[in-house]
């Protein structure tokens, strides 16, 4: 269907062409017409490209044909309706490779040709300039992109760089501090660069420092690499420099500033912010010449301009060094090695602007001056002297270096000082004289008139109190005499008593009293007076009549304390005295004798454990021999008669009860309630029936010259005091129970005894019996052919006669235990220092058949005077025989044996109340083994 015409003449431009198809047949369809179009389209535009995509604008419709510089087909594209078109290789031409385009109309006109050369290459990474967010700049290549990102990658903005390469962009509102800000460039061809990176800096640099200049040089220092910025005080430019990586920064002027010259400098950092100002003032004056202070050479001082540099220098101009003037203006240099005598010093002050003065000059004085003449006055009130010519002395008053006084010589050389108070009290006054160089003399020493009043004591009294003994010789005062007294000086005692009495001795000094130190003045009674008084007293000295020395006080108390009264409770001895009377207690066996020293208690009352408080142990038996002596002191020291007490005849024996008996029927048809027992001879007994519903006590029963008593408890008058009958007493039975205490002739009583019945048939038996302590100090005792519960209750109790089937528990207390048989049942010590001890020489094996059980104790005594003991244990045994801590003590005497196979001497020792123990290691306990005396088997 296609068809071509080619006219002999081509048609001119703008020729309209009309055309039917016509069919064999002679059918015409319907004309066509197209308008000649032989212009040729404008050339196509081609962008710069990198070789990815080609792109560019042309006739729209226009078909654009790409070739290489050969001539070799690319591709090719049609312009859009506004002219654009854009072509993608297959694979991206290389760098340099040269593309030709033309444009191709429909109507088959061709353009002429447009070319460009691929370029695939990446620009230079840009540059970007410190910024303060208010701009951004820097240098890219020439015509290239700068695209402006923040740190979290959103656009700030973008910049073209102009022909050498710069660039900048103003953002809307200035960037905020610590923005980050990048950068990447971009060329024609589309190819980026690698980015850059900055923050904004919107923080001014610190105000630099400009120092005092005086015009020829300006300096300072900054934050490092920041511009500083230099002008006057009316804004004019002077200059500018860098500041290094120090800091530090100077400029030099053309022409040196004038004096009076304001100089401002600020500091711009590279980011454009820039500081505060600083301000100096150009000073071209200088200073005044400095004053320079007479020197000895080893320190050399003046005054000058505050804040001058003081520059110096020898006779020769050869440096001795520099100081600088404080804000006084005074200034101080210390050589490393004194200045020799005669050497010239010149000194030149320069001020910080480096202005300086005239010199100023002194020559060293390194000669001291002679020693200063003292004299002072009798009374003390003025001390005059000689020294060298206008120099200073210095006086110093009784070591007072601290506070020295200084006096003016003048040019004859004399001085004088007045001292008001006068110095009447023996203070050493010495002095010396310094010249004005500082050169000090030797020292010259005197002493002042010593009145001031004497120190005394009183020995007698060191304790504040003088007892009858130590008054009767009158009373002795020590008087310490100083070496800056004199002879000739008299010393007086005087004593002041109750009701205005008074006495006083004096004495006059010697060179012997001077040169002892000390003298011993006695005072007594004055003529027509009566002995020194009772109660509190003083005693004062004084020199010449002056002033009187501070008081010794003390209490005289002649009159001895009362006797004590002494009384004992088994071996605890109760001293009754006068309060706060100290009581020395000495106890005699046959020589043999132990003290102790106790205090009464503001009752008057003291109380010693013979047993356990003295310094020598002694048994239960040798205390029975004892004589006991107590002798009181009161706090004066005056002594008391001597209480005597012998401990045998005087101790308070014990009050039992024992031997109980029954005779009991309880036949209704033969009725029987008898109870018995025995006790101390002619013992009033008490006895309290008790039963379920009962608890009565009868009206006392009186034990016979031989201590037996009985009870019917039948009887009408018993019956009566129950208000029982006997049919009652029969049916409770074994449901009664009795509570004895006995009261023997001297007022004294048992131990409570509770006993309680166990039925036998028609008849009842004798139960348990209760021997019970009070919460006192108690002696008990069990009785012989009875087994007794023994309860001591608190207090130190001292229990006697332990033996067959007693239970013993002694309580809280320091209590003793004395066994006469092993076969008890139980014995506890209880809390206190308990002691157990073996009477009468039996020997106890603890791990034995029929021996009871110990516990709680602290000490076990095999005896004394006996014919000895034998203790045998185990490790385990001791373990469970002592308390928590784990301790215990053996004593006894050289014919006791204590058997503890396996224990251990430590080698070490032990002194507890004036006796020496061994120390032994035995399973968990510790053992204290009195020594020298037990035989001890390991």
């Amino acid at each position: 269907g296609n068809w071509t015409f080619t006219p002999s003449t081509p048609l001119a431009n703008g020729t309209v062409i009309n055309a039917v198809a016509q069919d064999p047949a002679g059918n015409t369809s319907g004309p066509a017409s197209v308008t000649v179009d032989a212009i040729a389209p404008p050339a196509p535009v081609i962008n710069p490209s990198n070789g990815v995509v080609i792109s560019g604008t042309a006739e729209a419709g226009a078909t654009v044909i790409l070739t290489d510089g050969n001539g070799n087909p690319i591709g090719q594209v049609t312009a859009d309706g506004s002219g654009n078109w854009s072509f993608t290789p297959g694979t991206p031409l290389a760098n340099g490779s040269v593309i030709n385009a033309l444009a191709q109309d429909a109507a088959g006109n061709t353009s002429g040709p447009a070319s460009t050369t691929v370029d695939s290459v990446a620009p230079a990474t840009p540059v970007l300039d410190p910024s303060n967010g208010t701009v951004i700049s820097g240098t890219a290549e020439a015509g290239a992109t700068v695209i402006l990102t923040d740190g979290g990658g959103n656009p700030i903005g973008q910049a073209t760089a102009d022909g050498s390469g710069n660039w900048s962009f103003t953002p809307g509102t200035p960037l905020t501090n610590g923005t980050v800000i990048n950068a990447v460039a971009q060329d024609a061809a589309g190819n980026t660069s690698g980015p850059v990176s900055t923050t904004v800096d919107a923080v001014a640099p610190a105000t630099p420092v400009i120092d005092p200049s005086n015009g020829v040089e300006l300096s300072g220092t900054a934050e490092p690499g920041v511009r500083v910025i230099l002008t006057d005080g009316n804004g004019n430019p002077i200059g500018q420099t860098l500041a290094d990586g120090s800091g530090n920064w100077s400029f030099t002027p053309g022409t040196p500033l004038a004096n009076g010259t304001v100089v401002n400098a600020v500091a711009q950092d590279p980011a454009g912010n820039t500081s505060g100002p600083a301000s100096t003032t150009v000073d071209t004056v200088a200073p005044a010449t400095p004053v320079i202070n007479a020197s000895n050479g080893s320190v050399i001082t003046g005054t000058a301009e505050v804040g001058a540099k003081v520059i110096l220098t020898d006779g020769n101009g050869n440096p001795i060094g520099e100081t600088t003037a404080d804000g006084s203006g005074n200034w101080t240099f210390t050589p490393g090695t004194p200045l020799a005598n005669g050497t010239v010093i010149n000194a030149v002050a320069e001020d910080a602007a480096g202005n300086a003065s005239g010199p100023a000059s002194t020559t060293v004085d390194s000669v001291a001056p002679s020693a200063p003449l003292l004299s002072i006055s009798a009374d003390g009130a003025l001390l005059t002297g000689t020294a060298e010519p206008n120099s200073q002395v210095r006086i110093v008053v009784n070591g007072d270096t601290a506070n020295p006084i200084t006096v003016t010589v003048d040019g004859a050389g004399n001085f004088s000082l007045p001292f008001a108070p006068p110095l009447i009290t023996g203070e050493l006054i010495a002095g010396v004289a310094v010249d004005a160089a500082g050169n000090v003399s030797g020292p010259a020493t005197i002493n002042a008139p010593d009145l001031a009043p004497p120190t005394i004591s009183v020995p007698e009294a060191a304790d504040t109190w003088i007892n009858a003994a130590e008054i009767g010789d009158g009373i002795q005062v020590d008087v310490t005499v100083r070496p800056t007294m004199q002879v000739g000086q008299v010393v007086t005692v005087k004593f002041a008593g109750q009701n205005g009495y008074e006495a006083e001795v004096s004495h006059t000094l010697t060179a012997g009293d001077i040169a002892a130190g000390n003298l011993t003045l006695t005072l007594t009674p004055p003529g027509g007076m009566g002995p020194f008084p009772e109660g509190a007293s003083t005693v004062t000295a004084d020199i010449n009549g002056g002033t009187a020395s501070t008081p010794v006080p003390f209490t005289i108390d002649t009159i001895p304390p009362a006797t004590p009264v002494l009384s004992l409770v088994g071996n605890i001895l109760t001293i009754s005295a006068e309060p706060g009377t100290e009581l020395t207690v000495t106890v005699d066996v046959g020589g043999v004798t132990a003290t102790a020293t106790v205090t009464a208690d503001n009752s008057g009352l003291a109380s010693l454990n013979l047993l356990t408080d003295l310094d020598i142990d002694f048994s239960w038996d040798q205390l029975l021999n004892a004589q006991v002596s107590v002798v009181g002191r009161d706090p004066a020291g005056n002594p008391s008669n001597t209480a005597s007490i012998g401990v045998g005849t005087s101790i308070e024996q014990p009050v039992t009860i024992g031997n109980f008996g029954l005779d009991v029927s309880l036949n209704p048809l033969n009725p029987r309630f008898g109870f018995s027992g025995t006790t101390e001879p002619d013992s009033s007994v008490v006895i309290r029936v008790i039963t379920p519903a009962l608890n009565v006590e009868l009206l006392p029963i009186q034990a016979d010259s031989s201590g037996n008593f009985s009870l019917n408890l039948l009887s009408p008058t018993i019956l009566t005091q129950l208000g029982l009958n006997i049919t009652d007493i029969l049916n409770l039975g074994s449901q009664i129970s009795f509570n004895l205490v006995s009261t023997d002739s001297n007022g004294n009583d048992s131990a409570a005894y509770g006993i309680t019945l166990t039925p036998n048939g028609l008849s009842l038996n004798i139960g348990q019996i209760d021997v019970n302590g009070t919460s006192g100090d108690d002696v008990l005792s069990g009785a012989n052919g009875s087994s007794e519960h023994i309860n001591g209750g608190d207090g130190s109790d001292l229990i006697f006669n332990v033996g067959t089937g007693d239970h013993v528990v002694a309580g809280n207390g320091n209590d003793t235990i004395q066994i006469t048989a092993t076969d008890f049942v139980s014995i506890d010590g209880g809390a206190g220092f308990d002691t157990l001890v073996l009477a009468n020489g039996i020997d106890l094996d603890y791990n034995a058949v029929g021996v009871g059980t110990l516990s709680n104790l602290e000490r076990i005594d095999l005896g004394k005077g006996d014919s000895g003991s034998v203790l045998t244990l185990t490790a385990a045994e001791v373990d469970a025989i002592t308390d928590a801590n784990n301790t215990l003590q053996i004593t006894g005497e050289n014919n006791d044996t204590l058997n503890v196979v396996g224990a251990v001497n430590t080698g070490t020792t032990q002194l507890i109340n004036g006796i020496t123990y061994d120390v032994y290691t035995f399973g968990s306990t510790t053992l204290l083994i009195e020594d020298n005396t037990v035989q001890v088997v390991v």
